[in-house]
């Protein structure tokens, strides 16, 4: 991380500059990695200019430096990792090997070379048969990477792959690349270098006009791109019908295929289908979230013999249940992503109580029951849970639904992996709040940390929750901005 190292701007300065005076004098010229590190800054808080600012400070034109360093780093990497002095000499200790073997009677490949010298023989040839040229011979290709079998082989495969497409054909189903190599566990260019183009060209079919009638590019679940077009719309129509507006992402997944295989874009997918594409709000979801984890929460009470009085109650607990006594019992059903903890501070929504906790406490209150149940979909349950509050979880619906009602499981899976608008506002507005607090607790120990250390430490792009960067999340923190690193700030604030 970065320190403020110096006193003031000015300061700073002339030390970065003295210190890279003192560097040049012993034949050393540093780089901004090196100037960095040595002080543990960010260059640019103190040369606007970077490394180039620095030089043109002290007389030195950049560019011959930077060659100058280039050459030099060469040269050690070359002596220390290569065992060769230059280029040139690595060039003729390569070809004497190439000759040596040959007069033994072997031909050496590119593998022989790199594993015996440790290099890419690309540093000093573009390739094999240069490398062989260079030592007055003839790279035997046809010898080396296809003996008489491996031909044979080849033809044989070749015509295989022929006779699968033709089979494919009459079934009319078109094969793309990527079933054909799945089919035969092989790179198909090693055999069709131009790809899949030329093996329906080989068999005399025109690959643009197939692709364009069949849409070969998708995989073969259709028999051709208008009934697959018609599919798509199908698919959307029977959403809309239940307000839901499906988006691009949505409907790949739930299809198996790729959209612009059949539609230009999603636009283009909804006024096929006869509407107009909208993007709705995702509040449905939440809903249907709350909808099918009363269902499967009824099911779990009546099977322990409690009696469902109401359930699905907008403005207080979400069931009222009777015990085998006739005990009156609230019920809370909190249908959340798995990721999600309870307790969960419903402060960040805006809501009157604290957390799900506090919410069914109240209703305990109200009805003067002994206890009350909390119904989730997630299994990540904090502890100071109080003892008249029971908690179902994620876990233990599975295992009833695992037993009694399988079919319902797909529902609870739903549940447990789909987010609603509320929980991505409270996610954001949480990891802000953890961001925002560990970059005060270090500028209160003296130390900033910049864009890069936030990322690596905390595992996020910090864009995704401050778009305009370090900049914002000063201001987020209320922090004032040191004036030495203001110029590259200010633009966002």
């Amino acid at each position: 991380m970065y320190r403020r190292r110096f006193k003031t701007l000015k300061n700073g300065r002339e030390k970065i500059l003295n210190y890279v005076k003192e560097a040049i004098k012993k034949g050393i010229y540093p780089k901004r990695i090196d100037i960095e590190k040595e002080f543990s800054i960010d260059l640019r808080s103190y040369f606007k200019h970077g490394i180039k600012e620095i030089y043109k400070l002290l007389n030195f034109d950049y560019k011959l430096v930077e060659q100058e360093i280039i050459n030099k780093r060469i040269k050690l990497a070359m002596l220390r990792r290569r065992r060769f002095a230059s280029r040139e000499e690595g060039k003729k200790i390569i070809s004497n090997f190439i000759t040596k073997k040959y007069k033994e009677g072997s031909f050496v490949t590119l593998r022989d070379i790199q594993n015996y010298f440790h290099i890419s023989i690309r540093t000093y040839f573009k390739n094999i048969s240069e490398a062989y040229r260079f030592s007055g011979l003839i790279y035997p290709r046809q010898i080396i990477q296809s003996g008489p079998k491996k031909i044979e082989e080849k033809l044989k495969l070749k015509e295989k792959i022929l006779n699968f497409i033709k089979n494919e054909i009459r079934k009319d189903k078109y094969p793309t690349m990527k079933q054909i190599q799945a089919k035969f566990h092989i790179e198909l260019k090693t055999y069709f270098p131009n790809g899949i183009r030329e093996v329906y060209n080989s068999i005399g079919k025109e690959y643009s006009n197939i692709r364009k009638i069949h849409g070969i590019r998708n995989n073969t679940q259709f028999k051709n791109k208008r009934e697959g077009m018609d599919k798509i719309a199908n698919f959307i129509r029977m959403n809309i019908k239940k307000g839901i507006y499906l988006g691009y992402n949505e409907i790949c997944s739930k299809l198996n295929l790729n959209l612009k295989t059949y539609f230009s874009g999603i636009r283009e997918a909804y006024e096929y289908a006869g509407f107009n594409y909208e993007k709705k709000s995702n509040h449905f979801i939440l809903l249907e979230k709350e909808r099918k984890l009363i269902n499967i929460s009824s099911k779990y009470l009546k099977s322990y013999g409690f009696t469902i009085i109401r359930s699905g109650n907008r403005f207080g607990e979400d069931m009222l249940i009777k015990d085998t006594n006739g005990n009156l019992i609230p019920v809370e059903i909190k249908a959340y992503h798995k990721t999600i903890s309870i307790p969960n501070r419903l402060s960040y929504l805006g809501r009157k109580t604290k957390n799900e906790i506090d919410q069914i406490e109240r209703y305990i209150k109200k009805y003067n029951s002994d206890y009350g149940i909390l119904i989730t979909s997630t299994n990540k349950i904090r502890l100071n849970i109080p003892e008249n509050v029971k908690i179902i979880n994620g876990e233990m619906l599975f295992n009833f639904l695992k037993k009694n009602y399988p079919n319902l499981i797909k529902d609870l899976k739903w549940i447990r992996n789909s987010y609603n608008t509320e929980e991505k506002e409270r996610r954001i507005k949480e990891m802000k709040n953890n961001i925002s607090r560990i970059f005060k607790q270090y500028a209160n120990n003296g130390i900033l940390l910049n864009t890069r250390k936030i990322e690596i430490m905390m595992k996020i792009d910090l864009r995704t929750y401050f778009p305009n960067g370090i900049g914002e999340l000063y201001s987020y923190s209320n922090i004032k901005i040191p004036n030495n690193i203001y110029w590259r700030l200010k633009k966002v604030l």
